[in-house]
């Protein structure tokens, strides 16, 4: 399985840190599964107001996913969110270009479709929640052309590990504020999440949608 944070920061980061189990093709990888998603939903999005230059992050406006898949021929995508996360969007004076991200996900808030997965996802195996209550991405560096297409440059700390991670996004403005949809694959195992790698795929795809509110029950199987 394949794990995919989702920032659908990272952390899409996470930051959209981006950024639904069930909902996914079994056979698209976790990038393709949540690029998927953010097109369907670029329509709905809702953009987040900035205040002095600053716009803060909550699921009542955000979300932060990742999404699983098993090795093998069957890879059975999982997707799963944070549900309880704060950060910020940091904006130039006049506030219209964006200079940095960040958001802290609380690990013991990741959500799946079905309890069991839920709780093995925060177990050792996994995320470790009780040992690792946090996960965290601090941008350093925005780089967004003129069509809204661009890089979000950051530190992702998760568990034992922090790396710099480069996440392909698309920034929306507007009178009314902002949106911005993030997706990026890293390599669980660089964070120390490295069990049960002959099951699960180390590589996971982490989205970020910030502009759509978190719907733990959006990852219900249909």
């Amino acid at each position: 399985m394949q794990l995919k944070l989702g920032f659908n920061l990272v952390c899409t980061v996470i930051v959209a840190l981006a950024t639904t189990v069930g909902q996914c093709g079994a056979t698209e990888g976790p990038g393709a599964a949540a690029n998927t998603e953010a097109v369907h939903r670029a329509g709905e999005l809702t953009p987040i107001g900035v205040n002095g230059g600053k716009a803060k992050l909550t699921p009542a406006n955000s979300k932060v996913m990742f999404v699983g898949i098993h090795t093998g021929d069957k890879p059975d995508p999982r997707t799963c969110g944070f549900g309880e996360f704060s950060g910020e969007a940091s904006f130039s004076a006049d506030g219209k270009t964006l200079t940095g991200v960040n958001i802290e996900m609380k690990v013991d808030s990741l959500y799946t479709f079905n309890s069991n997965l839920t709780q093995h996802l925060k177990s050792g195996d996994f995320f470790d929640a009780r040992e690792y209550p946090t996960a965290k991405f601090v941008s350093s560096k925005v780089e967004i052309g003129a069509d809204g297409k661009g890089t979000l440059t950051g530190k992702l700390s998760l568990m034992k590990g922090t790396e710099e991670v480069k996440i392909p996004v698309t920034l929306s403005m507007s009178s009314a504020g902002f949106t911005l949809v993030g997706e990026v694959t890293i390599d669980r195992a660089k964070f120390g999440m490295d069990k049960m790698t002959e099951k699960v795929s180390k590589d996971v795809a982490v989205s970020f949608v910030l502009g759509e509110k978190t719907d733990p029950k959006s990852v219900l199987s249909k």
